[in-house]
């Protein structure tokens, strides 16, 4: 399962999301239907993608600073709601934002962590089948965060180079626009600043029409 999933997020993503491409790839390891991805922007964590389910309303935000987050963060700690357990899964389950239940078909809530940085969690969809956990799959299941997370980071600094390069490309383009601008206006104005001198000397009238269809 481990190497489908490095072999699956390795894949060009062209016609894919590749937010969708990465909770596809968690769903699909543990047979869930879909899910959706939350992300950290302005130190809150917003839903931004889904699969095969709805994106929850804005209001489902929910600020890194929280003891939810900070469980997720320190403890890379996998939340299974509706989970039976013991009382230590009880305890960490009251950390749990009420607007979390409003998520239909909600099983699970997986941290998305790189190094030592929470960048979003995915909450995953009920499988229609065995929906029980074992150790060995709570292993697999952050591995595969840290795995997925690793790869929205990358994706993520990417698009920031690219997006620098498009600014820097605009701004000489920009650069080589005013320069040639400037130049065209300094012609026009020579020719504003000594019309009423040489109006009546044809030659000069005959320099300034060539010099305005120059600037034109």
């Amino acid at each position: 399962e481990w190497l489908k999933l490095i072999n699956y997020l390795s894949q060009p993503t062209d016609d894919e999301d590749f937010h969708q491409r990465a909770i596809k790839a968690i769903a699909s390891i543990f047979k869930s239907p879909g899910g959706c991805l939350w992300l950290e922007i302005n130190n809150r964590f917003v839903p931004t993608h889904a699969y095969n389910m709805p994106l929850p309303r804005n209001k489902l935000i929910e600020s890194i600073d929280t003891p939810f987050c900070q469980t997720m963060l320190e403890q890379e700690w996998v939340f299974s709601p509706y989970a039976p357990g013991n009382d230590k899964l009880s305890v960490l389950n009251n950390l749990l934002p009420g607007w979390i239940y409003e998520i239909t078909d909600l099983w699970l809530i997986l941290p998305l962590l790189t190094e030592k940085k929470l960048i979003g969690f995915i909450a995953l969809a009920k499988p229609q089948h065995d929906t029980s956990l074992t150790w060995e799959d709570l292993d697999l299941l952050k591995a595969s965060g840290r795995q997925v997370a690793s790869y929205l980071d990358r994706h993520k600094a990417a698009e920031l180079i690219a997006e620098s390069r498009q600014f820097d490309t605009f701004n000489k383009l920009t650069a080589f626009i005013m320069h040639d601008l400037k130049n065209l206006i300094a012609q026009q104005a020579l020719v504003v600043e000594n019309a009423a001198k040489h109006k009546d000397n044809p030659d000069f009238v005959e320099d300034a029409i060539k010099t305005i269809e120059n600037s034109v």
